[in-house]
């Protein structure tokens, strides 16, 4: 299964690995805004709480295919998704070996972590965790599932979200979570609605159906992140 998932890498390249040029990143991302040397063309990607179920232990298994542990035959209950993105400055330059770190709760919303007080199920055929460093132009890409909404209180569900780390040299790292576009959760979300209606919408990601080259339908979503300078 887990080889699947690196065909699908190889058969992608037209569609998600093309190599693109500094000024094409420019044109692609920020249509209006300046090369390095004049003012930042983006803001960085807005910060959110870490949450207390950042990995107690880090699993033997790490990388980008959440969606089943090496060895394994069986895969993790839940709906599969791609996530793909750049890891970019605020002049829209990507960040090469940046780490990405990502952690979820399972398709019953629970999270593999000591501390979770959450009854639902544990998964035993799901990751929870990936952590992967970008290639020479910023690009970066997960497989996992749809997590679960749980009850964060007994008045408040958190919906569907996916935690992210993200540290590279010379740049300050962001703690922030990806939420999935039109959840119905999202807009009573205490955490998510903080924001500015702009920034809850940086943070808001669609996956729609995408067909591959090779026929293959996946849904595929696009979240980008952007990387202050360190102070």
């Amino acid at each position: 299964m887990r080889k699947s998932f690196l065909l699908l890498l190889i058969a992608l390249p037209s569609l998600l690995f093309a190599r693109i040029d500094n000024e094409r990143f420019h044109a692609l991302y920020f249509l209006d805004g300046e090369m390095e040397g004049g003012s930042p063309v983006n803001n960085p990607t807005p910060r959110q709480p870490k949450g207390p179920f950042y990995p107690h232990e880090f699993p033997d298994d790490t990388d980008a295919d959440l969606t089943i542990l090496d060895g394994a035959e069986e895969m993790a209950e839940g709906k599969v998704i791609y996530l793909q993105g750049h890891v970019l400055d605020v002049y829209g330059n990507p960040l090469e070996n940046a780490r990405v770190e990502i952690w979820q709760a399972a398709k019953s919303g629970k999270y593999n972590h000591p501390n979770d007080p959450n009854t639902a199920p544990l998964d035993p055929h799901f990751q929870y965790y990936g952590d992967v460093k970008t290639n020479e132009h910023g690009f970066y890409m997960f497989k996992t599932i749809v997590p679960g909404a749980y009850p964060a209180s007994q008045n408040w569900w958190r919906p569907p979200h996916i935690h992210f780390l993200v540290q590279h040299e010379g740049h300050r790292s962001v703690i922030t979570q990806l939420y999935f576009k039109d959840h119905l959760l999202n807009e009573e979300d205490l955490i998510l609605r903080r924001l500015s209606p702009e920034n809850q919408e940086a943070l808001t990601v669609d996956f729609p159906e995408v067909t591959l080259e090779t026929g293959e339908t996946i849904n595929l979503g696009t979240f980008n992140i952007i990387l202050g300078a360190s102070n």
